[in-house]
């Protein structure tokens, strides 16, 4: 398993900025509402360094993690995935002894 070194965390100077920013692309904004999950699958590759992303929320709390599966990489899409909030899925998770190894949160980059 390759060496992950720990996040670093930035926000953007100005809110309004970022959100009109993403408003022009319709295909940049994502809305996931209350109580669901929202999964990006994102295959790592060995030259890049680095798994930056920016949101924005409006007077809403958000809770999100990374995980890193080192299992051989199938298709290099990028796949989107939004689901209903269940601890049911954890439990799944668990049961099926993958190797994944939770890591951190708010507006991230891994060197």
């Amino acid at each position: 398993m390759p060496l992950v070194k720990p996040p670093s965390t930035w926000t953007s100077g100005s809110l309004k900025e970022l959100k009109k920013n993403l408003q022009q692309d319709k295909s940049a904004m994502v809305k996931v509402h209350r109580g669901n999950i929202m999964t990006v699958h994102v295959p790592t590759v060995a030259e890049y360094r680095r798994v930056c992303w920016e949101f924005a929320t409006d007077s809403y709390d958000i809770g999100f993690g990374i995980y890193f599966d080192w299992s051989p990489i199938t298709s290099h899409a990028i796949t989107v995935h939004i689901s209903e909030s269940s601890d049911d899925e954890d439990e799944e998770e668990e049961q099926e002894g993958r190797q994944i190894k939770p890591g951190a949160a708010q507006g991230l980059c891994h060197l």
